[in-house]
């Protein structure tokens, strides 16, 4: 199962302890390229900023899930109505 998330949840996750590290940043960078996998969208998320007055961050989220078909994690309530919105679990 792919799963896209804005940095909020992954950082809340590393602190909840389901990665067993003490340093937020440290723990993510250490995920990366092993289970966590930096991606962009290949097209604009701007028309989703626009659609539903979201940050840039989030709509880049929702834009790459809705790219790859994947489940999307994201802690904002505008951001996961956006999604719902847009299709996506």
């Amino acid at each position: 199962m792919i799963v896209v998330s804005d940095s909020t949840p992954l950082i809340h996750i590393a602190k909840v302890g389901l990665i067993l590290e003490q340093n937020d940043a440290v723990v993510i960078n250490e995920y990366i390229g092993k289970r966590i996998h930096v991606k962009n969208a290949s097209s604009s998320s701007s028309y989703l900023v626009e659609k539903y007055s979201i940050h840039k961050g989030e709509a880049d989220s929702i834009q790459l899930a809705l790219e790859i078909n994947a489940l999307i994690l994201m802690n904002e309530r505008d951001g996961r109505n956006a999604a719902k919105s847009e299709g996506l679990k």
